[in-house]
C-alpha cells in the first residue's frame, strides 16, 4: 500500500492491514478450492457418463454388496438387465435372489459362498426370470476385497446379459452334432431325421425339413417335436392340407423365393387367416406354435457370419467407451478393468468361431513367410500378459532368444501360442504357474507350455482336441468359452506340417501341451523397426454410423488419441450433406447403414474427385476375405473389423495418405 504523504510507523494500522490481507488469503484459497471441487465434480460426472453410456451400450451393469450390512447396490442399467424399472430394485441380498432361475440359484450361492471363503474372483452364468416370465442368461463377474484379517468387506464385479450368446452358442452346438450326423450317416432320409430332432426342444419346439420338387411341390423328409404325441398331428397336417406351388406362406414360398419368413408372435387371427377350413383351425390350434420360422438352408460359413457381425456391433461401443474410460478414470479403475476383461473374452469367442467354422471346412489360406519363432513367442506373450496378471499367475518363458526361423503363417502361429497360453490361464487359479519352453530338436522347433492348473482326467486327454470339449471344473474355476480353442490350435499346428499333443498325469496335476513345428533351412528376415516418430497429425474426422452411442464414443475416443477435429454424422445423406463444408482427411464409415449403405456412400464419394484423397475407413462386423474384397471395390482404404483397438485405431493415422497430405501442407 501507498501513501502520498510520508507518514510513521502505525503499529495499529499494520496489524489491521494485516488480519485483512489474511482473511482476503482466506477468500482466495477458499474460491481456488470451490473451482477445484467444481471441476473434479465435473469430470467425475463426465467419467460417469461415459460409463453408463459404455453399459447401456453393451447391456452391461455395475453392482456392489456390502458382505456386512447385506446392502446390495445395482446400476441403472443392471436393473434394466433385470427387467426392472430404474429406482425398483430394493437393495437387498434377498432382493438379489429373488429373480434368480430355481434350477440356477443353489449353484449361484455356492459359488459366491466358495468365493468368499477361499478366492478372491469369481465367474458365474445363470438365468434370472423377469417379472414377464421370460428367461435370461446373465454373466457375472466379481472379486472381494478384503480387510487386514482376511475377512470378506465388500465385492464389486459387473454383469451382462449373455441371453443371444446363449442362444448363439446352442446354435453352433446343434451345427457340429449336425455336421457329425452328416458325416457318420449314410441314409439321407435318416440322417435329416437326425439333424431335425437335434434342433428339439432347446432350438425349437417344431422342427421339420422340407425340400422342393421339380413340380414345383414340397416333399417332407423329416420332422420332429418337443411333445412326440404331437408327431402324428404335424404328419396329418401335411398330408391332408399339402400347400400349393404358388403358396404365399410357409416352406413353398420360402423355397420358391429364397427368402426366409419369421414371425415373433403366431395369433389366433393368422391361424384363421391361412386355415382352410374350421378342421384345419383346430389342428393348427392344437400344434400350439407360438413363432415361426422357416429359412432356405445356406451355407454354414455365410450363417456363422450373419451370427458374428450381430454380435460384434454391440461391441464397437463398448470397447471405445472403455479404452476411453481407460485413459481418464476417475476411481472406476477396477470395474473398467474387469469389464475390459470381459469384452476382449468375447471379442475372442467370436473370433474363434468364425476361425474354428473355415479351417475345418478348408476354407482357409496360410500366408506364410520366413519368420523367427522368438518374435512369434514374444509379440503373443505381450498379448496374454495382461490377463494373466489380472489373474495374479506367472508366466516364465525360457528359451525364446534362440533363432528358429519357420516357414509359416505369422498371425496363425501367434494364433496357436495364444490360444494355450490363455488356455493354461484359464483353468488355472490365482497364484500359478505357467512356462513356456521353445527348443530345438533337430529339424523341429519344439513349444511346450506348462502349467500348475487343475489337470486333465484321463478319460478326457485323448478327446481334448475335439470340438467343443471343456474340461469338468469346480465352479470357481469356470471361465466360460465354447472349448474351440484347442481345435483350432490342432488344426492350425497340423496345416503347417507340425503335431500337437497334450499331456497330464490327472485331475490336479496340472498339464502339458507339446507343439513340434518344421523349420526351414532359409534365413529369417529381421522384423521392421517401428518408426521413432508416434506423434499423430491433427486431422478432421468425420465417424458416420446409425447407432448414437458407437459414434459419440468413438468420437471422443478420437478427441483423446490425438488433436482431431471429429464431427458425426447418423447416416450416408447426413454425411454426403455436410462433407464439402467439413471436408475431412479421415471418414470412419459403418457398412451396414439403413438405407443408403456404406458401399454406395463410399462410391458417391469416390465419384467426387475432390475427396480423392480422402482416407475412407470401413467399420463393419464382416471381417471375412470376400467382405475385405467388397469393401476394397467400394473405395475404401482401410477395413476394421469391429470392434476395432485403440491400436488399430492409432494405425489408421499412420496411413500413407495422411503422411502424403502433411507433406504436402508443410
Amino acid at each position: 500500500m501507498y501513501a502520498r504523504q510520508t507518514r510513521p510507523r502505525d503499529e495499529e494500522l499494520i496489524e489491521t492491514i494485516s488480519a485483512v490481507a489474511a482473511q482476503l488469503s482466506q477468500f482466495l484459497e477458499r474460491c481456488n478450492a470451490e473451482q477445484q471441487l467444481q471441476r473434479s465434480q465435473e469430470e467425475l460426472l463426465g467419467s460417469e457418463e461415459r460409463l453408463r453410456l459404455a453399459l447401456d451400450a453393451g447391456r452391461m451393469g455395475s453392482w456392489e454388496w456390502n458382505v456386512a450390512s447385506g446392502g446390495v447396490s445395482w446400476s441403472s442399467t443392471l436393473e434394466k438387465i433385470h427387467g426392472l424399472e430404474v429406482g425398483q430394485f430394493a437393495g437387498t441380498w434377498e432382493a438379489y435372489q429373488q429373480d434368480m432361475h430355481p434350477d440356477d440359484r443353489d449353484d449361484v450361492l455356492a459359488t459366491i459362498e466358495h468365493t468368499l471363503q477361499h478366492g478372491q474372483s469369481q465367474y458365474i452364468e445363470y438365468r434370472i426370470v423377469w417379472p414377464d416370465g421370460s428367461v435370461h442368461w446373465l454373466e457375472s463377474r466379481g472379486r472381494v476385497f478384503r480387510d487386514d484379517a482376511g475377512r470378506p468387506l465388500r465385492m464389486i464385479g459387473i454383469c451382462s446379459d449373455i441371453t443371444t450368446r446363449k442362444q448363439f452358442e446352442q446354435t453352433l452346438r446343434f451345427l457340429a452334432e449336425s455336421s457329425k450326423s452328416l458325416a457318420t450317416l449314410v441314409d439321407y432320409r435318416s440322417t435329416l431325421q437326425k439333424i431335425a430332432s437335434l434342433a428339439v426342444p432347446h432350438f425349437a419346439d417344431w422342427c421339420a425339413v422340407d425340400i422342393l420338387e421339380a413340380d414345383g411341390g414340397v416333399q417332407r423328409l423329416a420332422v420332429a417335436h418337443a411333445d412326440p404325441a404331437k408327431l402324428p398331428l404335424a404328419e396329418q397336417l401335411y398330408r391332408r392340407y399339402p400347400s400349393p406351388p404358388d403358396a404365399a406362406h410357409g416352406a413353398v414360398k420360402v423355397l420358391r423365393t429364397g427368402e426366409p419368413e419369421w414371425t415373433a408372435e403366431v395369433t389366433d387371427a393368422m391361424l384363421q387367416r391361412v386355415a382352410e377350413d374350421d378342421t384345419h383351425l383346430a389342428m393348427l390350434r392344437q400344434l400350439g406354435l407360438t413363432s415361426y420360422m422357416c429359412v432356405p438352408l445356406r451355407g454354414k460359413d455365410e450363417f456363422l457370419a450373419m451370427l458374428a457381425h450381430e454380435l460384434r456391433n454391440p461391441l464397437a461401443p463398448i470397447r471405445s467407451g472403455l479404452d476411453l474410460l481407460a485413459m481418464n478414470s476417475a476411481g472406476e479403475d477396477t470395474t473398467v478393468s474387469l469389464m475390459q476383461e470381459q469384452l476382449e473374452h468375447v471379442v475372442r469367442l467370436v473370433d474363434d468361431l468364425l476361425d474354428v467354422s473355415r479351417i475345418m471346412r478348408g476354407r482357409v489360406e496360410l500366408r506364410k513367410e520366413n519368420v523367427d519363432l522368438a518374435t512369434l513367442v514374444e509379440r503373443s506373450v505381450h498379448a496374454v500378459r495382461p490377463l494373466i496378471d489380472s489373474h495374479q499367475q506367472q508366466l516364465v518363458v525360457r528359451g525364446a532368444e534362440q533363432p528358429l526361423c519357420l516357414e509359416a503363417d505369422p498371425v496363425r502361429i501367434a494364433q496357436v501360442i495364444e490360444n494355450l497360453l490363455t488356455n493354461a490361464s484359464k483353468y488355472m487359479d490365482a497364484g500359478g504357474r505357467i512356462e513356456l519352453d521353445v527348443q530345438r530338436q533337430d529339424d523341429w522347433a519344439v513349444l511346450t507350455v506348462q502349467d500348475t492348473g487343475v489337470g486333465i482326467d484321463a478319460e478326457l486327454l485323448p478327446q481334448v482336441f475335439d470340438l467343443f470339449t471343456q474340461a469338468s471344473r469346480s465352479l470357481d474355476r469356470s471361465q466360460g468359452g465354447l472349448g474351440i480353442g484347442l481345435t483350432l490350435v490342432q488344426r492350425l499346428v497340423e496345416m503347417h506340417g507340425g503335431t500337437v499333443a497334450a499331456h497330464s498325469e490327472g485331475l490336479g496335476c496340472g498339464s502339458k501341451f507339446e507343439v513340434r513345428l518344421p523349420l526351414t533351412e532359409k534365413t529369417c528376415s529381421p522384423p521392421a523397426a517401428e518408426s521413432g516418430d508416434s506423434k499423430q497429425a491433427a486431422c478432421r474426422v468425420c465417424v458416420v454410423d446409425d447407432n448414437r452411442a458407437a459414434a459419440w464414443l468413438l468420437k471422443a475416443l478420437l478427441e483423446k488419441l490425438g488433436d482431431h477435429t471429429v464431427q458425426t454424422a447418423g447416416d450416408g445423406p447426413a454425411l454426403l450433406a455436410t462433407i464439402h463444408g467439413f471436408q475431412p482427411d479421415v471418414v470412419f464409415l459403418d457398412i451396414g447403414l439403413p438405407g443408403m449403405d456404406g458401399h454406395q456412400v463410399a462410391r458417391e464419394i469416390r465419384r467426387q474427385r475432390e475427396f480423392d484423397d480422402v482416407l475412407l475407413v470401413a467399420l463393419t462386423g464382416y471381417g471375412q476375405a470376400e467382405d475385405r474384397k467388397n469393401s476394397r471395390d467400394a473405395g475404401f482404404d482401410l477395413h476394421l473389423v469391429k470392434p476395432p483397438s485403440v491400436d488399430q485405431i492409432k494405425m489408421v493415422f499412420t496411413h500413407p495418405k495422411l503422411a502424403a497430405q502433411s507433406e504436402q501442407t508443410s
